[in-house]
């Protein structure tokens, strides 16, 4: 019985493990830019990250790849891990000159694909990301 038992631990142990996402690897879809008006539009600067992809770091909330989310004015924070029932959020504050990003992965969505927004300033991207 004990045997039994402590198989059933080393399981769910493993089990636990396995399913636990240390990276997001996001493919950017679209991006817009709030206009004078104040209409989101599409530009050259957010059509230049369309189709591009970045890996996200989910213990440091760090973003690599095209777009990034850290340099020596600003580093990511953690808010919130996600889970099933919340999303993963992440804000970087730039200083001397004040600045966000903030990007948010709708980690409690059922489907493999978790939707995405990153506001980087006034500047919106979308897309796509999985675990990786």
């Amino acid at each position: 019985m004990k045997i039994a038992f402590f198989l059933l631990l080393i399981f769910i142990s493993y089990n636990s493990y396995s399913y636990q996402i240390d990276a997001y690897k996001c493919k950017v879809i679209g991006g817009k830019e709030v206009q004078s008006n104040g209409n989101l539009e599409a530009t050259g600067y957010t059509n230049h990250y369309t189709n591009t992809e970045f890996v996200v770091d989910k213990e440091t909330g760090k973003v690599i790849g095209k777009l990034i989310n850290s340099n020596p004015q600003g580093k990511p924070q953690v808010l919130d891990y996600g889970s099933p029932q919340q999303a993963f959020k992440v804000l970087t504050v730039y200083r001397p000159i004040v600045s966000v990003d903030l990007l948010t992965i709708n980690e409690f969505e059922e489907s493999h694909d978790k939707t995405f927004l990153f506001q980087k300033g006034s500047t919106i991207f979308h897309g796509l990301c999985n675990p990786f």
